[in-house]
């Protein structure tokens, strides 16, 4: 080799020498105390994140120095090993304080489009009826034409105002809504214009509202607050809308109104039905069946616990309220109180989607736990005693906990994510056991 080739290598060597960087010293990174030290502050952070369950957590002052903190290491060892492990584990948990996300498809609202389907179905039907219903009490020589303000005697006779039908439009339900003597009423007026009383104790207002709880619970959960009420004048009588005890109230007099049918505007009308056992119907509830679809109808007998969750949140997504019961382990609702309570539940649930939640899904499921009886493996008939009654397999018991979220249409987690018992017995098919109040 000539010396200008050796020259000429010597000289690359330099150069890569040059290039590449020295290897990393102690003075490179953090010490193992200070990474501690920071480590603990992050830990709190984590605690919180932990108990928020998935949803979004601001971050307090406090939180944000743990956050610093790391920030001045990295600025102060930008070769560190062990700042480049803390740096990752701090942007973890910067980024789960956000909250879970998920990304919306259009298959997970999907449920909406046949929920507002059906509502404008029965919309129609309502708007129909109760054109025709308006004319026929329009037209009745009975009607009271201008019930506000209230004529009492002696401008009107009690015989003149007994039996006179009216509509009165615009009653604020839940706000005009007394108890006195164990008796409901609605207040509808005020002081200076005089009082019309509803009547909400006959069985007529009672399979009224039964009808309006059945729309609710196969076809809208939210409902308009302001009703339109249908009614015949009874009687009269003075009562105190405030309660009638000191300082709660004063007393009016009224006119009591039995209520013959109810209107929610373009939403839903109820209407007295006497071929009804119930007494009762809502516009087009003759022509729901045919109305109603479900993209699952029944659980079957293998199902895991996961595709049970899915299942169930799909029944109360599509209102479907004998599937969502399906689910539910039959020992909690044979009897007429603890179907009460999950009347109650999917009344909640229903509001809880229709207001806030959007999706649901299981995203974890725990170990199966045997909780009764055991399983053999034929380690009983081995090592136990002689002639022990061997296990019997209808006596097992199982257990498993599965976890859900929740989320709104934006894909943020709305609530702290849920857990779920699932049970089965013997083998058998499995149910939710507790938990299956997801949607509130």
């Amino acid at each position: 080799m000539t010396v200008q080739h050796r020259g000429l290598r010597w000289a690359l060597i330099l150069v890569l020498l040059l290039l590449v960087a020295p290897p990393a010293s102690a003075e490179d990174d953090a010490t193992p105390a200070e990474l501690a030290r920071v480590r603990y502050e992050l830990s709190k952070v984590e605690q919180k994140l932990k108990d928020a369950g998935g949803m979004a957590v601001e971050l307090s002052e406090y939180d944000r120095r743990a956050f610093t903190m790391v920030k001045d290491l990295a600025d102060k060892f930008p070769r560190g090993e062990g700042v480049a492990k803390l740096v990752a584990e701090a942007r973890d948990l910067y980024r789960a304080a956000k909250g879970v996300g998920l990304e919306i498809t259009p298959e997970m609202l999907a449920y909406r489009k046949r929920a507002a389907n059906l509502s404008a179905a029965v919309s129609q039907e309502t708007e129909a009826e109760w054109e025709k219903l308006r004319l026929e009490v329009l037209g009745d020589l009975d009607f009271l034409e201008k019930p506000f303000p209230v004529k009492h005697p002696p401008e009107v006779s009690v015989e003149d105002m007994e039996s006179r039908r009216l509509i009165l439009e615009n009653v604020p339900y839940e706000r005009a809504l007394f108890l006195q003597s164990g008796v409901r009423w609605l207040a509808v007026g005020e002081p200076s214009t005089g009082f019309y009383w509803v009547w909400l104790g006959d069985p007529t207002f009672d399979a009224l509202y039964e009808a309006l709880r059945r729309y609710q619970s196969q076809v809208r959960q939210v409902v308009p607050e302001m009703w339109t009420i249908v009614g015949e004048v009874v009687g009269a009588d003075v009562l105190a809308p405030g309660g009638g005890k000191p300082g709660e109230g004063t007393a009016y007099p009224g006119w009591v109104v039995q209520p013959t049918a109810i209107y929610l505007p373009r939403t839903v009308l109820l209407l007295p039905d006497a071929s009804r056992d119930d007494g009762a119907r809502f516009a087009g509830e003759d022509k729901l069946t045919e109305l109603l679809s479900y993209s699952v109808t029944s659980v079957p007998d293998d199902v895991t616990p996961e595709r049970l969750l899915e299942i169930y949140i799909t029944a109360l997504k599509e209102k479907n309220w004998d599937l969502h019961l399906a689910c539910i382990d039959p020992q909690q609702h044979e009897h007429g109180p603890q179907l009460d309570h999950f009347r109650y539940t999917w009344e909640v649930q229903q509001k809880g989607i229709e207001r806030l939640h959007a999706h649901a899904m299981p995203v974890e499921v725990g170990d199966v736990v045997v909780t009764r009886g055991f399983v053999d493996e034929g380690l009983e008939s081995f090592f136990g005693e002689e002639g022990a009654k061997p296990p019997n397999p209808s006596e097992k018991e199982e257990r498993v906990r599965v976890t859900v979220r929740l989320f709104d249409d934006q894909g943020h987690q709305t609530v702290r994510q849920r857990y779920v018992t699932l049970i089965r017995r013997g083998g058998g098919r499995w149910y939710i056991y507790s938990g299956a109040t997801l949607m509130f």
